[in-house]
């Protein structure tokens, strides 16, 4: 379940959280998948280099309010560990693109 929070679904949707104008209505399915498939596939990339926060900072506050969503989930989801910074930053980078902040 982490690989997909962190490497599918974050890289999709964190630059929404960056962003004050970001959708909060919640999302239509459709968009959403071809969304995280374009991500997957490196055709499109996920993080703008500039946002009103930094995608350190994103990872910091989904990764607190993991740990509110693990009390409501079995223990083994509370000892797992998300994959490092450098791996979600790299899975949202398009094929041939580095951004300063990687």
């Amino acid at each position: 379940m982490l690989e997909v929070l962190w490497l599918e679904v974050f890289p999709a949707l964190c630059d929404n959280l960056r962003d004050v104008a970001g959708e909060w209505a919640g999302f239509d399915d459709g968009w959403l998948c071809e969304r995280i498939c374009a991500v997957i596939g490196k055709r499109i990339t996920a993080y703008r280099p500039m946002g009103m926060l930094s995608v350190n900072q994103v990872i910091d506050i989904i990764e607190t309010e993991w740990r509110y969503c693990c009390r409501y989930l079995p223990a083994a989801y509370s000892v797992a560990v998300r994959p490092p910074s450098k791996r979600i930053k790299r899975q949202g980078a398009a094929k041939g693109l580095c951004f300063w902040f990687f």
